[in-house]
Formats: C-alpha cells, sequence, structure tokens
C-alpha cells in the first residue's frame, strides 16, 4: 500500500479518536457532577443548619435554670408592683404540701436545671425549696400585711441588691 492510501485511513481513525463515542454520556456526566455537587452543598448546608439546632438546644439545657430564675423573678417584680401598702407577695408551690407558703428572700440557681427559693414561712421560720425546672409550678399569693407590721417587699430583683 502506498503512503497516499494509507493517509485517509489515518485522518479516518484520528477523527474517530476525537469524537466522543457516545456524546450524550459526556454532557450526562457533566451535568450530573453539577448536580451531585448542588446536592452535596445542599446536605452540607442543612447539616450546618441542624448541628446549629441541637447546639441552640444543648445551651438552652445548660441554661434552663438561669433562664427561668430570671423569668420568675421578672414575675415576683410584676406581682408586688401591683400590690397594695397592706399586701406583701407570698410563693406557693403548686403540688406541694397543702397551704404552705413562703416570703421569698432569695431565689437562685443550680446549673443547669434547679432553683431554689430560700425565705420564711407564715410563722417566720426559715425554710428553702429545691425545684426541677421541669417540675415547677409556682403561685404567687397576696396576703395581708400582720397588723403593727411594716410591708414586706422582696428586694431581690433590683439588679444593684446582693440578694438577686
Amino acid at each position: 500500500m502506498s503512503n497516499d492510501q494509507k493517509l485517509p485511513n489515518l485522518n479516518m481513525s484520528l477523527r474517530r479518536l476525537s469524537t466522543p463515542l457516545y456524546p450524550s454520556i459526556s454532557a450526562f456526566n457533566t451535568d450530573a457532577m453539577e448536580e451531585a455537587l448542588e446536592e452535596g452543598n445542599r446536605r452540607v448546608a442543612e447539616q450546618g443548619e441542624r448541628s446549629r439546632q441541637v447546639a441552640e438546644a444543648s445551651r438552652y439545657q445548660m441554661e434552663a435554670a438561669e433562664i427561668t430564675c430570671a423569668q420568675i423573678l421578672g414575675e415576683v417584680k410584676n406581682f408586688e408592683d401591683s400590690l397594695t401598702e397592706d399586701e406583701e407577695a407570698f410563693l406557693c408551690f403548686v403540688g406541694g404540701p397543702s397551704g404552705s407558703l413562703m416570703f421569698p428572700q432569695r431565689i437562685s440557681y443550680l446549673a443547669p436545671d434547679k432553683l431554689v427559693f430560700s425565705g420564711e414561712d407564715q410563722n417566720g421560720h426559715r425554710v428553702s425549696a429545691v425545684q426541677h425546672v421541669t417540675q415547677l409550678n409556682v403561685m404567687l399569693q397576696a396576703l395581708p400585711v400582720q397588723a403593727g407590721e411594716e410591708p414586706r417587699r422582696t428586694g431581690f430583683h433590683d439588679p444593684d441588691s446582693p440578694e438577686t
């Protein structure tokens, strides 16, 4: 065979090598790779959001007592603001011993999930109650001041008070 005869066969072979055998596969792979990359990015973003939500829930659980304590202090302050001059606020633990009232002198928390209430009962005896935040039911009650006595106010809701 002459060189001229070999040349067209060589050109034909080169053309066959440069043209994809399955053109649709090469386009499909590019699209599929882009879709897979987008799907991977979406999943990473979802995982990041889930991780953020889990971290936020964990943070709340660790600070549950502190948050609850602040909320109760606010409620006590609002309740005391509504009292008349001849009333004082008492706490009653709903579900606790019947008829047990406490004049709160201190409300604090034990991280992550317990509150401590300290004060006096109606007879002037020191009392303290420890409650888990999930079992906490507190009722505020206004009672008349004993004859000849000044009404007591908790004072611990004052940010400058050392009792808080």
